[in-house]
């Protein structure tokens, strides 16, 4: 055999171990993002079966209540539970239900140390590949998750303080005075309708903020009056790659205008859970049906999620005048959209729902009047509570 034989047979040895080699890495990190991403399928089946459980022992109080014509324990109990279901650092209060609520923290806690146990084995498995940026990633998600986990053992998301700004700097958007998340056509159009921000013109919408079904906020806000279309595939596009789509909710608010005392009807507030939709804090019950309103103006308000059984396909805020079948009026001012937008961080995004437009809705004086010295007492601080 001749020495170039030799060493091309050599050469190709090598060659060949490290293809081998470097398959063997590739298969061991594909090893680990399938492990992990097991894990975090785990996790979030075991929370929701956590949660329902919780909603159950909630349900069995109240029919308990129920039984003995107890109607204050009825609704404190279903206040209880609407309190959670919205907002899953707000734990059980009612006695009856610590006992529960000591099961499912003792789950959570089970269920929040497994999944750490997944991230730190993940953290290690890519530093012997020496996958050493995939691993950062790694620790940087278990960060992330120890901080959003605290939510379900009654520890609400920190608030991060606001840091005064240097007034001698001054980015374009505020030179212009536009806030930063005013970017798509969408978004401009929007902010073209409302930077006036009169409190005497109103338009058909609500406030809704998308969130983290298990606590959080997520960055993209909704102006559309839910018809189900908060969860469509057009709005999961506009999300993909960004979040993750699982365990995610959405709430928000309005004001319903009611022209006069009279039989109304709830159109299906979700489908599923109670607290769908609460006028002046007060729940319907499930399902929707009639209700008594006088005329007058009151803060409504709507939750859904789409973890466990799902509220928020299908969320749909619609009340009707019973005898005429006519929608009543969900209005928020032009002011309370423009300090909305204001309001929320850089990065964030409102969701554009296709069809949905501004729309200006007129109202009898004496109400636009009403609702304008409203906004004042609430700006000033004056009044907490919801008015009629």
């Amino acid at each position: 055999m001749s020495y170039t034989s030799y060493a091309i047979g050599i050469l190709a040895s090598v060659l060949l171990f490290s293809m081998s080699s470097m398959s063997q890495t590739d298969d061991k990190k594909d090893l680990v993002e399938d492990n992990l991403r097991k894990a975090k399928e785990e996790y979030e089946s075991s929370l929701s079966r956590s949660i329902d459980a919780l909603l159950i022992d909630y349900d069995k109080q109240i029919k308990i209540y129920a039984a003995s014509g107890n109607l204050e324990a009825v609704e404190a109990m279903q206040q209880d539970k609407n309190r959670f279901v919205r907002d899953k650092s707000q734990l059980p209060q009612q006695r009856s239900m610590q006992i529960p609520k000591s099961r499912y923290e003792r789950e959570v806690r089970t269920h929040v140390k497994r999944m750490g146990a997944s991230y730190d084995s993940a953290i290690s498995e890519y530093t012997r590949l020496e996958r050493y940026d995939e691993a950062k990633a790694v620790r940087s998600l278990k960060i992330q998750f120890e901080s959003q986990s605290k939510v379900h053992l009654g520890v609400s998301e920190p608030v991060q303080p606001i840091k005064p700004k240097d007034p001698g700097v001054k980015n374009d958007e505020e030179k212009d005075g536009v806030p930063s998340l005013i970017i798509s056509n969408h978004a401009k159009s929007i902010w073209a309708t409302v930077r006036q921000g009169r409190k005497d013109v109103f338009y058909s919408a609500m406030l809704g903020q998308y969130d983290r079904a298990f606590g959080g906020k997520e960055p993209f806000i909704s102006l559309t009056i839910p018809s189900g279309n908060l969860w469509s595939e057009s709005v999961q596009k506009q999300m993909r790659g960004k979040i993750d789509l699982s365990n995610i909710g959405c709430s928000g608010t309005g004001w319903l205008i009611v022209p006069k005392d009279d039989t109304y009807v709830i159109v299906n507030p979700n489908g599923v859970y109670e607290g769908g939709i609460e006028i002046d804090g007060k729940s319907p019950g499930l399902g929707g049906g009639d209700i008594q309103l006088a005329k007058g103006y009151y803060k409504i308000k709507y939750a859904g999620g789409n973890y466990g059984r799902d509220s928020l396909s299908g969320c749909k805020v619609s009340i009707v005048h019973k005898k005429s079948k006519q929608d009543i009026p969900i209005v928020v001012s032009e002011y309370e959209i423009k300090q909305f937008i204001e309001s929320r961080p850089d990065g964030d995004t409102i969701v554009d729902h296709p069809g949905f437009k501004l729309s200006k809705v007129t109202l009898p004086k004496g109400t636009i009047d009403e609702l304008v010295k409203q906004l004042s007492d609430d700006n000033s601080g004056k009044s907490d509570k919801p008015a009629k």
